[in-house]
């Protein structure tokens, strides 16, 4: 790039370097495509988690009343939907592990980000997995 400029000043007596730069629109239509599309996408992951859980609510609801009306009361009480506790200990081992993962992300970012590339996909596919597998079983009934 040196040599360039010595180049050009040893032919021309001036130089002059003028640079452009345009200007930037206020809304750039990727940017609203992603807005648009990341919440649109939210929207359905939360109205579809909805849904899903009142269906679930129903059908607990349904075999609590028949346990209950078939004297099994204390089957039904122990067959409440199982919730994750969230302790301190839980977060605090939680918070350690993620603290662990910035660390390596930053000491071993070259290697580090081929792991979560491919946490990212295998999730990604198991996620999908699940989400079409209604889908599926709908069309293609076994």
């Amino acid at each position: 790039m040196v040599e360039d400029y010595r180049l050009l000043l040893s032919k021309f007596k001036s130089v002059e370097v003028a640079m452009y730069v345009p200007a930037n629109p206020l809304w750039d239509m990727n940017m609203i495509l992603m807005i648009v599309l990341s919440t649109t996408l939210v929207m359905v992951g939360a109205a579809w988690s909805a849904y899903d859980e009142r269906q679930v609510s129903k059908v607990t609801r349904h075999r609590t009343m028949e346990a209950f009306n078939s004297s099994e009361s204390e089957e039904a009480v122990d067959a409440r939907k199982d919730e994750p506790e969230i302790t301190i200990c839980n977060i605090v081992v939680w918070f350690c592990l993620i603290c662990c993962m910035i660390m390596l992300l930053y000491f071993f970012y070259d290697y580090m980000v081929y792991f979560f590339i491919a946490v990212f996909c295998i999730s990604g596919t198991y996620s999908l997995y699940h989400c079409l597998l209604p889908l599926w079983s709908l069309l293609m009934p076994v």
